[in-house]
């Protein structure tokens, strides 16, 4: 039971991270406003719901999710200090969209995410670069997954930024989307001891969903890029309806990769 609700919340809190996360980095490169209010709603139930049930496993039952004493003993932890971090962010970016400053919103996008690497498989690796590696890795993946809604709500009600916004993506993708898988691909040398643990090991089997995941992402964002954003800017007939339905495939890719990487983290964690 315990165990479910951790990996229940881990996926909220990662959906909510990467989405709000890449909604602030989609607002500052493409000019866009965005609302990253829900997202960040997620974020905090799974922060809260995650720091609460780690407490839980420390005494093994469920009223360690309210117990404060173990709330406050797990507070100088590595999961004490990812929760810090998360909640951090999260107010930052809040704070941002109610005064409109974007600064504030990029800090609180970077704190929150930042604090991935303070807990998990990474974060029991001695060295700043691994650390760095997940931090940048998260970044790029939030762009991501933060591009697909408003591209999606724009393919509906405006072709001409939808074009716009379909090629800058596509130019900054064309850098990104390498640097994302490499710093993957060090992440999983490094973890890995062996190639046989590709189907041995629970990471190793999470990995190949991941892999799984972002090949069809990619090959959905190819499609969009080389046939159903040029289509659109030519105003052909149900152009757009194929561009969402498309895009609406990449988002269920892209929640599949999540979820493996949030039920292997969280699995990782409670070992």
């Amino acid at each position: 039971m315990i165990e479910l609700l951790a990996v229940f919340f881990r996926i909220v809190l990662l959906l909510g991270a990467l989405l709000s996360g890449g909604l602030v980095i989609v607002s500052v490169l493409h000019r866009l406003r965005v609302d990253w209010t829900m997202p960040v709603g997620l974020a905090l139930i799974g922060a809260f719901g995650g720091y609460a049930t780690q407490a839980a496993m420390l005494v093994g039952d469920v009223s360690g999710m309210w117990d404060t004493a173990i709330l406050g003993l797990l507070w100088v932890t590595p999961q004490g200090n990812a929760f810090a971090l998360q909640i951090t962010g999260a107010i930052l970016m809040l704070a941002a969209r109610i005064w409109a400053r974007r600064p504030l919103s990029i800090a609180g996008a970077l704190v929150m995410l930042s604090g991935f690497s303070a807990v998990g498989h990474v974060a029991d690796q001695d060295g700043f670069v691994l650390h760095t590696v997940l931090f940048l890795h998260l970044c790029l993946a939030s762009y991501w997954v933060g591009i697909l809604g408003p591209l999606h709500a724009l393919a509906h009600s405006n072709r001409t930024e939808t074009k716009r916004v379909a090629l800058e993506f596509g130019q900054y993708a064309m850098v990104s989307i390498p640097v994302l898988i490499a710093l993957g691909g060090i992440m999983a040398v490094t973890l890995l001891e062996n190639l046989s643990d590709l189907w041995t090991s629970t990471y190793g089997i999470t990995l190949m969903l991941k892999l799984a995941g972002v090949a069809a992402m990619l090959g959905l964002g190819a499609a969009n890029k080389v046939r159903h954003v040029p289509v659109l800017a030519k105003d052909y007939p149900g152009a757009a309806d194929a561009l969402r339905r498309s895009l609406r495939w990449e988002s269920f890719a892209a929640i599949t990769v999540i979820v493996a990487t949030a039920a292997f983290s969280t699995v990782a964690g409670l070992s």
